[in-house]
């Protein structure tokens, strides 16, 4: 799954192309993602987090691959709390939901940069005023394969003037 906002420095289907190989070559990989980490009590999911999992994972989400056996797994923990009629308040987000499942649930899961190292940089990523491709502030970031724009006013005016 790649989110509407991800822009490739390189061209996605290079970029693809070099994941599929990496997992190839690790082989029975569950989950990759970005910023797969452990959280503590000063993360605001951590609280909802802990009532289901006795650790709060958190992975973000804007790249995001999941084996069939993940997703099916996955799947079936969403419609268990279907089921249970869990509220709206108590249904985790995207990001613990996914990671805490499987990481605890003993699927094999892995940050992209454990498998492909500098493929982003979680720091820039987050920059703000962001960068699109082809502006001018681009040949900065051109080490890592993709970034997670955050417009600014700035940068999307004088990119429309481009």
């Amino acid at each position: 799954m790649i989110e509407y906002d991800i822009e490739f420095i390189e061209l996605p289907a290079l970029f693809i192309n070099k994941v599929i190989e990496k997992m190839k070559l690790i082989g029975n990989i569950d989950l990759v993602g970005i910023d797969l980490r452990i959280h503590h009590s000063d993360w605001e999911g951590w609280q909802l987090s802990r009532k289901y999992f006795a650790e709060a994972w958190s992975i973000y989400y804007p790249f995001v691959v999941l084996s069939k056996r993940a997703l099916s797994f996955l799947l079936a923990q969403r419609q268990k709390e279907y089921l249970l009629s869990v509220s709206d308040q108590n249904s985790m987000h995207c990001e613990p939901f996914t990671a805490g499942n499987l990481m605890l649930s003993g699927f094999n899961c892995y940050d992209l940069n454990e498998i492909m190292t500098g493929s982003y940089d979680l720091v820039e990523m987050k920059i703000p005023g962001g960068i699109r491709l082809g502006s001018s502030k681009l040949a900065e970031y051109r080490r890592h394969a993709m970034i997670h724009p955050v417009y600014s006013r700035e940068l999307s005016n004088s990119s429309d003037q481009a």
